[in-house]
């Protein structure tokens, strides 16, 4: 099941808390290493998207020595986890209702 549009506004509002900004139809992560399409954020649930975001960090934590620069592989997985950090902030809110 895709997010709904209350879903999206409900994930984009943290995010442009946390420094996500907008550039035209996309948000860019603060240190601009992801972006996502405002309108289609994620084809899945919200719970799928946690899930693979998630193991993005993972995964990029992993391979360190694929990336010259460390500076930016951190970069990448503090926009990484922002965005991993304000689902699960959703996600949990969601639980306790």
């Amino acid at each position: 099941m895709a997010l709904t549009a209350e879903e999206r506004d409900a994930i984009l509002k943290p995010l442009e808390r946390k420094g996500w900004f907008w550039e035209g139809d996309f948000i860019y992560a603060p240190h601009r290493s992801m972006w996502l399409l405002g309108a289609d954020l994620w084809q899945g649930d919200m719970s799928d998207f946690l899930e693979r975001m998630s193991a993005r960090v993972e995964r990029i934590s992993r391979h360190e020595s694929h990336y010259d620069d460390p500076l930016q592989h951190q970069r990448i997985i503090e926009d990484t986890e922002s965005l991993v950090d304000t689902l699960k902030e959703l996600l949990n809110a969601r639980s306790d209702i």
